[in-house]
């Protein structure tokens, strides 16, 4: 897990001091961010522990993306900005929207051609066939019928295939 202490070594002056602090996190299984808050009296040499710590949360900060979403969070919660809370509302608004496009397109019943097949006119094995499908294609759902499937291939034809012939994915 990120942020868990799993040893430290302290060696030169002062060590004593300064490893009794890492210990008791080892011992208790206490994480980065418990360093980050222990008290201890200052000036002394144990306030370099809590250094050290920052120090772990320093290196996330260095990742661009952490920088940006940071950056953009001051940004909008400063108090000067009037509009903090239309951006805030409209940031909002686009999670929604993303969230519910997400849900529809999951909500697609899908499949997949597993081997070449023919589309057909009707579900019947004698029906006119109007065009191939390649196995591997994702087609969409329209309509079951016993032993059959009406699906919408890329091209947007509609056609029926055999039950066996694909393998439904979504929806």
């Amino acid at each position: 897990a990120k942020g868990r202490i799993l040893g430290a070594s302290i060696v030169g002056e002062h060590a004593c001091e300064l490893i009794q602090m890492w210990s008791l996190a080892v011992s208790q299984g206490l994480g980065i961010k418990a360093m980050t808050q222990w008290i201890s009296p200052y000036p002394t040499f144990s306030e370099i522990n809590k250094r050290v710590a920052y120090g772990y949360y320093a290196t996330a900060a260095a990742n661009p993306l952490v920088r940006k979403v940071v950056g953009w969070l001051g940004w909008a919660l400063r108090p000067r900005v009037r509009e903090r809370w239309l951006v805030l509302l409209v940031f909002a608004g686009v999670a929604v929207l993303g969230g519910l496009g997400l849900r529809a397109w999951y909500r697609v019943p899908l499949a997949i051609v597993l081997d070449p097949a023919t589309l057909r006119l009707s579900p019947h094995g004698r029906a006119p066939a109007l065009a191939p499908v390649e196995g591997g294609s994702a087609v969409r759902l329209v309509q079951r019928s016993p032993g059959w499937v009406l699906v919408r291939a890329p091209d947007g034809r509609e056609g029926w295939l055999p039950d066996a012939a694909v393998a439904a994915i979504g929806g």
